[in-house]
């Protein structure tokens, strides 16, 4: 950070400023590689003492040091100090910084002042500016944003005094390289204050919010004078500062009108900026041999004044600004740049600039680079075609001219959807944009939903790689497609209604399907229905009332049949339609459902009809909801408990219906599809509607409550879902989980049966659902005390369950973790307990031909591993609260036992840990390792001669391999700890791995190099 000859030492009478400047040089490297514990325990006596040297040393060694050294320590200040003591340094700091730049600019205005003085002040300047960039880096919104009207006046005098030239062409060229620096300080820190968020930014998140959020609130003098500024800078021969201040000035654009649908509040003035902004753009980009970096400034300069001040320009000055943007499309240097400012303007510039004269060109540009190999150049096709077509009437863009872009797209979608998931998804959602509007592009649109884009399509329905956003992106093109060409309907339903995959439903009776399923993931399967479901149901839906009626009556066909291949993926459709649209009842769907539920059908059919029985409750809530809730309240012993379960599972269909959340993943509060592209309005009615079914549900919560308390659950399904349903119900309203903890204190404080334990666990695991699906940004206003608290119970369900939540509460980066640092001393030694493998839970499982040994402590090992990594990997900043040193060092003698558990998953788990600790992912961590280096070292060595049977299967040769990889990983991650030369253990270790040849050849394949002795 520092070097070693950045100052002369020249001899003077009095010395001692030599040794505050190597004072000030070791604090510096101190506070650069110092603990957060450090930081926070002595920073504002630190902070205090530089402060002072850098006001009043009269030595300009000293306070450059001094900048230099509180630079670092703000680039390393930790933001979980007290607000109140950070707020006084941020403000200290900035205010003497600003102060001091500002004094420099005077002295250098001074008549009759030397060269050298002005550039002793110079470097000054640049060290204050330095030290204000960091500044804002690490606390921006207290620094600047919060900051008073006078400061920030003060700010903007002191950065536009230092990026105005302060040597002339007689100055030595020592001086000029030094001024030349301190403007390129100055004018990127410009970009720093000046920086709001981009247009693609707005338009993912609430405009007006993040706006507000990260804006620096200048008077209109203090943005004239940045601005004169910045352009002076922009015309700099110096190609670095003229890119710096092109940069600039785009923020300065940008800053002008950050949202492109607000108005112009001055349009005289944005005129003017406009107009600035695109002659220097203009003038950099006609110069010959003009540096990339510069080019590309320009053309981002260029991108933004047509994007946010575009109508502000005169049509002639708007048809030159197009035409070059088009011309640097075509030019190979700045064809990537100039093509994504191309789809920004096409997606965000106001109506008022006309893209007629260019967005023919534009567009056949597009088509070209869709046969490129570069993928950024794809996408930023793909992304501004889309943007031009959703943007453009029939005088803008002609029907010919996006022709030649779909015939393009539609020969590398196969490509796409075989290899890159994000680029196919892209693809689709230009055919589904070109489809949308085929009443004014009709051969598009045709050629858009011909056979092999829509094969293509159907095909991608069933990527592994698929995720929600493409799932969206899916079904919009379908809806586009059937709305398009009403032909294109049955083949969708045929193809997608069809069972490509194998289904759990067969596996009892076809052994080759058998194979292939222990192979796949039955959720993975069981998500491909479901997005196959959702597809159909929007393509079904986009067809109208009465292929909506047909098609209904088709799925009650196949459902019917008991022995039919589709009843799967019926049971899902029927479900998502019914989700989205109101249901007439005539064809007895009610009953049906209700029929799959109670007959002895398999687990995977079961489920889809509760899955469909839920999602018509969501979208039916009057015809199938009454009868849900009655089932699981009732006490009649005519009703099976099968048809229970069933019902519970609909509920919980129901909850997360009314939650806008789904099960593949996606956290409470997210948009669900039904929100998708909605307007305000209907998003606060369709709120509104969510809430009303959630209220409607809430009946079922006691009696949910009382089966989890009072009922000896045997299967291990019910009892999953009866804990989902309680947690997904605490998700939604928090003050339910007291109603939790009194019926876990009730069962904690009775008779102590396996029955009991296993209700308690159950009581946990709700509590670990409901924090699973809160954002991250809430937590429940209770200490969770008592649930982790069964860490030191004697069943190991509970003891499970309770990790299990621990590990929850470390990964939330939420004041929920404030009820774990008092917890940690408490629940610790128990949680180290659990490593160690206990064989009394290890039990002989008696198959008739065979007997096999099984691990019933096995989740729970997990689980205490787990939570372990979540306290040695995760930052202070990130896991809320700091771990004492004792508590780390005992955490990591403890899991070396993990080296040599049997369980591989486990192993490799705690190889990962090692991994990080080597890397001081904790305070002393390396240091911790180094303590058990002997052991840790033995054991990794017995991991890596490990070899897999002679009859074992390629599958487990290969995870063999990636066991003894995992081994490798640590040992590279003890060559970074200081000194490693020094420890004989880890020395060998080395030596052994290069002397092998296997292990050689493995860790050449990892690090593409041999491996050489320590």
């Amino acid at each position: 950070a520092y070097d070693e000859d950045y100052y002369s030492d020249e001899i003077e009478d009095d010395d001692s400023w030599k040794v505050r400047r190597a004072s000030a040089r070791v604090v510096g490297v101190i506070l650069c590689s110092a603990s957060e514990g450090i930081l926070q325990r002595h920073h504002e006596v630190v902070f205090k003492k530089f402060f002072k040297r850098m006001k009043s040393d009269r030595e300009d060694a000293v306070k450059l040091e001094c900048f230099d050294a509180l630079t670092a320590a703000f680039a390393a200040f930790p933001k979980t100090c007290e607000s109140g003591l950070t707020r006084a340094l941020v403000e200290k700091a900035r205010d003497l910084a600003i102060v001091r730049a500002q004094q420099e600019c005077a002295l250098e205005k001074a008549k009759k002042t030397s060269q050298s003085a002005i550039a002793a002040a110079t470097k000054r300047k640049i060290a204050s500016l330095k030290l204000l960039g960091k500044i804002g880096r690490a606390n921006r919104r207290l620094a600047f944003v919060e900051a008073s009207e006078i400061s920030r006046s003060r700010l903007a005098d002191a950065i536009a005094g230092a990026a105005v030239t302060t040597f002339t062409d007689s100055g030595a060229s020592s001086e000029k390289d030094s001024s030349a620096n301190l403007r390129l300080e100055a004018v990127a820190f410009a970009s720093e204050v000046l920086r709001v968020p981009t247009a693609d930014e707005l338009d993912s998140t609430n405009g007006d919010a993040l706006a507000s959020a990260a804006r620096i609130a200048f008077a209109k003098k203090d943005i004239d004078r940045l601005t004169e500024a910045v352009f002076s800078c922009a015309n700099d021969p110096y190609y670095k500062l003229a890119a710096e201040g092109l940069r600039a000035s785009a923020c300065i654009v940008r800053r002008a009108r950050p949202n492109t649908n607000d108005a112009v509040q001055d349009k005289e003035g944005c005129s003017v900026l406009a107009s600035g902004s695109l002659e220097r753009a203009i003038s950099r980009l006609s110069q010959q041999d003009e540096d990339q970096e510069v080019k590309d400034a320009s053309v981002t300069l260029l991108g933004d004044v047509l994007t946010h001040l575009g109508d502000t320009l005169k049509p002639a000055q708007q048809k030159q600004a197009l035409d070059l943007l088009l011309e640097r499309m075509q030019a190979e240097s700045t064809k990537l740049v100039a093509t994504r400012n191309a789809a920004k303007v096409a997606r965000h510039s106001p109506a008022q600039v006309n893209l007629s004269g260019v967005a023919g060109d534009v567009i056949r540009e597009f088509a070209s680079f869709l046969r490129k190999n570069d993928r950024h150049l794809r996408e930023a096709s793909i992304n501004g075609a889309r943007a031009l077509v959703e943007r453009s009437d029939e005088k803008t863009l002609k029907d010919a001219d996006c022709v030649s872009f779909v015939e393009d797209a539609v020969t590398e979608l196969g490509g796409f959807v075989e290899n890159d998931a994000h680029l196919a998804a892209m693809c689709v959602n230009a055919f589904a944009a070109i489809c949308e509007r085929c009443a004014k592009l009709k051969n598009s649109a045709k050629k858009a939903t011909e056979s092999e884009p829509l094969a293509n399509a159907l095909k991608f329905v069933s990527s592994s790689l698929i995720q929600r956003q493409a799932l969206l992106t899916l079904e919009r093109y379908f809806e586009a497609a059937v709305v398009a060409r009403k032909e294109t309907f049955e083949v969708i339903y045929n193809e997608l209604s069809s069972i490509s995959t194998v289904s759990p439903n067969d596996m009892e009776t076809d052994d080759q399907a058998m194979v292939r399923m222990q192979q796949q993931d039955i959720a993975s399967v069981r998500l491909e229905m479901k997005n196959r479901a959702a597809c159909i149901a929007s393509a079904t839906l986009a067809a109208g009332d009465k292929i909506i009626k047909s098609t209904i009556a088709t799925l009650i066909e196949e459902i019917s049949d008991k022995d039919g291949k589709r009843q799967v993926i019926s049971l899902w459709t029927l479900g998502e339609i019914g989700k989205r649209t109101k249901l007439d009842d005539s064809n007895g769907i009610d009953n049906t459902l209700w029929k799959k539920l109670e007959e002895d059908n398999t687990d995977e059919v079961k489920t889809a009809a509760a899955f469909a029985l839920g999602s018509c409750a969501v979208g039916n809530k009057d015809a199938f909801l009454p009868k849900i809730l009655e089932t699981i309240k009732t006490t009649k012993k005519g009703v099976q408990e099968i048809l229970k379960h069933g019902a519970l599972r609909a509920l919980r269909e129901v909850i997360i219906g009314a939650d806008g959340s789904s099960e593949d993943g996606v956290l409470a509060g997210e948009s669900s599809k039904m929100e998708y592209m909605m307007s305000p309005r209907k998003k606060r009615v369709k709120r509104e509607e969510d809430d009303v079914l959630f209220k409607s549900t809430q009946q079922a919560w006691a009696v949910v409550l009382a089966k989890a308390r009072d009922e000896d659950l045997k299967d291990d399904a019910v009892k999953a879902d009866v804990a989902e349903v309680l947690g997904r119900f605490v998700a939604r309203n928090h003050s339910l989980v007291k109603e939790i903890e009194e019926a876990l204190n009730s069962i904690v404080t009775g008779a102590k049966t396996p029955e009991n334990a296993t209700k308690a666990a159950l009581l946990v695991d709700a509590v670990r659902f409901a924090l699973v699906s809160l954002p991250k940004a809430e937590h429940f206003k209770c200490s969770l005390e008592s649930f982790v608290g069964l860490v030191k119970d004697a069943d190991h369900n509970c003891r499970r369950a309770a990790l299990q939540l621990l590990s929850v509460i470390g990964r939330r980066n939420s004041s929920q973790n404030d009820d774990l640092s008092p917890l940690l001393a408490k629940v610790l030694p128990d949680v180290l307990s659990q490593l160690q493998v206990n064989d009394a839970l290890i039990k002989e499982i008696d198959y008739g031909p065979f007997k096999q040994n099984f691990d019933y402590g096995l989740e729970l090992r997990t689980a205490a591993y787990d939570f372990i990594d979540v306290l040695l990997t995760r930052p202070k900043s990130s896991l809320g609260f700091a771990i004492p040193e004792d508590d780390i060092e005992s955490m990591v003698d403890t899991i070396v036992i993990g080296l040599k558990d049997p369980e591989r998953s486990i192993r490799m788990a705690v190889h990962a840990t090692f991994e990080k600790l080597c890397r001081d992912s904790v305070p002393n961590g390396a240091e911790n390792v180094v303590k058990n280096a002997d052991k840790v070292c033995e054991l990794l060595l017995e991991t890596m001669w490990t070899t897999a049977n002679e009859k074992a299967v390629q599958h487990e040769k290969d995870q063999v391999d990636e066991l003894i990889k995992s081994a490798l990983k640590v040992v590279k991650a003890m060559e970074s700890i200081p000194d490693v030369e020094s420890y004989s253990k880890i020395v060998e270790t080395k030596k052994e791995i290069v002397d092998d040849a296997p292990l050689a050849k493995l860790w050449t394949g990892m690090y593409d190099s041999p491996p050489h002795e320590i």
